[in-house]
C-alpha cells in the first residue's frame, strides 16, 4: 500500500469476498472488496499489511503519545 485516498464505513451487504488473485502475499492482506456508489474499494488487514518494523514504531508513538 503506498497511500490511503479516505477511510469509509461498509455495512455486510456491500462486502464481498477476496477474489483468487493467485498470489499468496497479496491474498494474506487483502481481506475482500467492497462496493461504494459506482466504486470498488479493496479492504485490507492493516495489520498484515505493515512490516513488523512499522508495527514496532507505531507501538512507540502509541507508547509516548500515552
Amino acid at each position: 500500500v503506498d497511500s490511503v485516498s479516505g477511510v469509509i464505513e461498509l455495512g455486510q451487504s456491500q462486502i464481498e469476498p477476496c477474489p483468487d488473485l493467485n498470489s499468496d502475499q497479496t491474498a494474506s492482506f487483502v481481506m475482500g472488496m467492497g462496493k461504494v456508489d459506482d466504486q470498488i474499494v479493496i479492504i485490507v488487514d492493516i495489520v498484515k499489511c505493515l512490516a513488523s518494523e512499522q508495527l514496532e514504531e507505531l507501538k512507540k508513538l502509541k507508547t509516548s503519545a500515552a
